[in-house]
């Protein structure tokens, strides 16, 4: 079983192509080595980067943003 994971930020929808490309990475490699098709395992969390020690308020809101950035799904 493979798993890929992801950071996601806060920054307007960005995560989105990121999954999106490494969705059709995963299908050209198994195109590439002859398996069948299957989907891939993608995780999101949080960027550490993003977080400040002095106002939890600030925190919370960034990992909402970037929550719903992460879960953004285009068909």
């Amino acid at each position: 079983m493979i798993e890929f994971r992801l950071s996601a930020t806060p920054t307007s929808f960005s995560p989105s192509p990121s999954f999106r490309a490494l969705r059709l990475l995963w299908a050209r490699v198994e195109q590439a080595c002859g398996l069948q098709p299957s989907p891939a395992f993608i995780s999101a969390e949080t960027a550490w980067r993003m977080m400040t020690r002095r106002d939890p308020w600030v925190n919370m809101l960034r990992t909402t943003i970037a929550a719903f950035c992460g879960g953004h799904r285009r068909s």
